[in-house]
């Protein structure tokens, strides 16, 4: 029994060597030190149920402090005692209200070029299907680099209403060309030409519609062309030079031989589709009739000739305009003047006219009508008096 009760004294006094010690003072100070790292202070007063923490004022001593929050003005509250934190917005107003507040959209990171232009993604979730760009001003959006295209895509693909393509308009989808060179390049950046070639043939160059992996690039594409040249050099449109399947309905090219010729055309599937063709006729024909002029000598036949009356007093040269740059153009020529007076067409350079360099008539209201294939003049029509 003895032995028993000196055990129980034993681990009670272990457990106390184990304790840690709590001190109860009642006082205005108190003055606590201890070497162990788990010592601790309790308080118990009326700020037992408050929030609040210790304040080291220096010198040794530590007073306990209620936790407040002091407005320091410009955006700014701090801990009375202890950090400041700073929630200022960089000017721009945090909304908090039910009702719209003017402020502004700050995007950090890789979106942000400078205030007000976002570049790399700025994207809009799922509830901005009803985005839109308002006021009255310029709406624009703006990518670093070359400017391709906004894409508009619902998802659902066959669906014309569904699915669509803004192109960008720079200066460059309007122009006129007055270059010399002999094949200017329509792009997805030019929408209309204006060709004013001089003294040379000109040819344009439409994009493919196909391109090398079948794809359909340029479908839906519109283009208009338009010869604004007063000269006989015609203005050749043709289908892509790089994939030679492209076609103008059926043809590989088409031609604009006058002033104010114009011809529009659009992509579908490896086509070219013409949508509209003007023939200007007003150079040419009065009341649909075919345009007369009168020369009383030699002369060079232009586009705007047609009918040509001679009066000649005298032997007379009427020169042709280059077969190979008035493909299809067509005179008729008629003698009134005295017989005697001998008239020759003369074609360009050493191209021909029914296997001649010249063909020549000297009889009273005889006429011929004659054609450029491309290459030479044939006579299609004659007509003699005496018939």
């Amino acid at each position: 029994m003895k032995n028993i009760f000196l055990a129980v004294i034993g681990l009670l006094l272990a457990n106390y060597s184990f304790a840690q010690h709590v001190y109860q003072i009642r006082a205005d100070s108190v003055r606590i030190y201890s070497t162990c790292d788990t010592a601790e202070l309790i308080l118990e007063n009326r700020t037992r149920d408050t929030l609040g923490f210790l304040y080291n004022k220096g010198d040794g001593r530590t007073e306990f402090r209620k936790l407040r929050l002091v407005s320091l003005g410009n955006m700014t509250i701090a801990i009375e005692g202890q950090d400041t934190l700073q929630l200022d917005t960089n000017g721009f107003i945090l909304n908090q209200y039910q009702a719209p507040q003017p402020g502004g959209l700050w995007v950090t990171d890789s979106v942000r070029a400078t205030l007000g232009r976002f570049i790399n993604g700025v994207f809009v979730g799922s509830s901005g299907f009803n985005t839109g760009l308002t006021g009255s001003g310029t709406n624009a959006i703006i990518q670093a680099g070359g400017f391709d295209k906004i894409r508009v895509n619902s998802g659902t693909t066959g669906n014309i209403d569904m699915q669509g393509v803004i192109r960008n308009h720079y200066s460059t989808a309007f122009r006129i060309d007055t270059t010399t060179a002999t094949a200017t390049s329509m792009s997805g950046n030019q929408t209309t030409l204006l060709v004013n070639n001089l003294n040379t043939q000109d040819t344009v160059v439409l994009p493919p519609v196909t391109d090398a992996w079948m794809q359909q690039p340029s479908v839906g594409r519109i283009y208009h062309i338009k010869k604004i040249s007063r000269n006989n050099f015609p203005v050749l449109v043709t289908a892509s030079t790089a994939v030679l399947t492209d076609s103008i309905e059926g043809k590989r090219k088409d031609t604009l031989f006058h002033y104010g010729d114009a011809l529009t055309v659009q992509a579908q599937k490896g086509h070219w589709r013409v949508l509209s063709r003007y023939n200007a006729e007003n150079d040419h024909y009065i009341k649909r009739q075919s345009a007369i002029s009168t020369v009383t000598g030699s002369a060079t036949l232009t586009e705007n000739d047609r009918t040509v009356i001679v009066q000649n007093t005298g032997n007379a040269t009427l020169s042709l305009p280059d077969a190979n740059t008035c493909q299809g153009c067509v005179y008729t020529i008629k003698k009134i003047s005295a017989a005697g007076n001998s008239i020759t067409i003369d074609p360009s350079g050493s191209q021909q006219i029914d296997g001649a360099l010249t063909k020549s008539f000297d009889v009273q209201y005889y006429a011929v009508t004659i054609q450029a294939n491309g290459g030479a003049w044939y006579i299609i029509n004659a007509y003699m008096a005496s018939l």
